[in-house]
């Protein structure tokens, strides 16, 4: 087996290399004499005869930047393909996540299409609905203006949120449903009721395979309670911590679901005892771990590829 591998990921221009998991993986994996290649969904065909990569990259030494090549890969020939694309998840990504999940054979994929498909971050919460945060989805915006006045009668406000985008991207708090521009949240929108402890930060476990390997805390700003990753005076400050209890239960309760599915590599978040939301979609954050707790997760994270 070639000692190569693929990233499924974004366009270079958006991704802030100082902190990307993606590259900081790319950076392991060639200090143990892999090559990286790098291709954006688009890139990816198929035929009878198999999986491609059509005109796809190679990560610098570093990976500090991309090579542009002519090369077709054929993705049953890597030693394995790793789905790094960032939300939004657009039925574009759900189609080719179909025809990977039914085209591939003999090929690890982490995480697989399978589970790509049935973990969406914000709703794989409600399979969990007693621990979840009070939520609503509609599609209708008459339906989401009912519920919020409803809502608003004890709440003086709530979190509308897009189903499809993750880093914090659309979330919005309402204070009045005027505010709101339902079409601008896109299809299947989420409202959430207003969890004060949302200020005072989110809990994060990172999992892989079957072992939680570190715990973060994710304190916003003050100034900006709702974390933006884009805009660096939002990001929030970081540091490793104990769970609670409670946390602690859950996140296990959630793991177990998780393997069975063969979900690899994972991020559970709370507010408080309440879940948040699971991404098996791109988990990241590993810049903010200690070097020996990195080293951890990306010892295991390979260690699970199986070869």
């Amino acid at each position: 087996m070639a000692k190569n591998l693929l990233f499924i990921a974004d366009e270079w221009h958006i991704l802030d290399v100082e902190i990307e998991t993606t590259l900081i993986m790319g950076v392991y994996a060639q200090k143990h004499g892999f090559t990286c290649y790098w291709a954006t969904p688009d890139m990816i065909t198929a035929d009878n005869h198999g999986v491609y990569a059509e005109e796809l990259y190679i990560l610098n030494k570093g990976c500090t930047k991309l090579l542009k090549t002519k090369e077709t890969l054929n993705l049953e020939e890597v030693h394995s393909i790793h789905w790094r694309k960032d939300p939004p998840v657009t039925l574009a990504h759900m189609r080719l996540w179909s025809l990977l999940h039914n085209s591939l054979r003999n090929v690890v994929f982490l995480n697989p299409p399978s589970a790509l498909l049935k973990w969406n971050e914000k709703y794989a919460c409600f399979k969990y609905r007693e621990w979840c945060l009070d939520t609503f989805v509609a599609d209708k915006d008459a339906l989401f203006q009912k519920r919020m006045g409803q809502w608003f009668q004890t709440n003086n406000r709530l979190i509308a949120k897009p189903s499809a985008d993750a880093a914090s991207r659309g979330v919005r708090f309402v204070k009045n449903p005027k505010q709101l521009h339902f079409k601008k949240l896109g299809e299947y929108p989420l409202l959430q009721k207003y969890e004060p402890r949302v200020l005072d930060g989110e809990t994060r476990f990172l999992t892989v395979g079957e072992k939680i390997l570190a715990v973060i805390e994710k304190k916003p700003n003050p100034k900006f309670p709702i974390i933006e990753w884009e805009d660096k005076k939002r990001r929030p400050t970081m540091r490793e911590i104990k769970p609670t209890a409670v946390q602690l239960a859950r996140a296990k309760k959630v793991l177990k679901d998780l393997t069975r599915d063969g979900v690899v590599f994972a991020t559970i978040d709370f507010i408080g005892d309440r879940l948040l939301e699971i991404n098996i979609t791109s988990p990241g954050t590993l810049h903010a771990l200690t070097e020996k707790t990195k080293l951890a997760v990306l010892k295991a994270y390979f260690k699970a590829t199986g070869k």
